[in-house]
């Protein structure tokens, strides 16, 4: 996936839990509340974390995901299970 420096991730107020299916550990196909479908591309894991100077820290794995329709975005999954955390414009 070949995402321009220009591009805006939209983030999502609420960022419910969505099903991701994997194939060899890595995510195929999503279904959200707005969509479903396989992913054509994908980017990453990334592996983020934050507040790791506090008592309660975080981690997560993301990635970048194209859908068939065009459309472009960020997910990803941590304890609590996956999320789509929101779109690129």
């Amino acid at each position: 996936m070949r995402l321009s420096p220009f591009w805006l991730l939209r983030r999502f107020r609420r960022r419910a839990p969505r099903a991701v299916a994997l194939a060899s550990g890595q995510p195929g196909f999503v279904a959200a509340r707005a969509f479903a479908a396989k992913f054509l591309e994908f980017a990453g894991p990334w592996r983020t974390s934050g507040d790791w100077w506090t008592t309660n820290p975080w981690a997560r794995d993301e990635w970048d995901i194209a859908l068939s329709d065009g459309a472009l975005y960020r997910i990803y999954c941590e304890p609590r299970g996956w999320f789509v955390e929101g779109s690129y414009d």
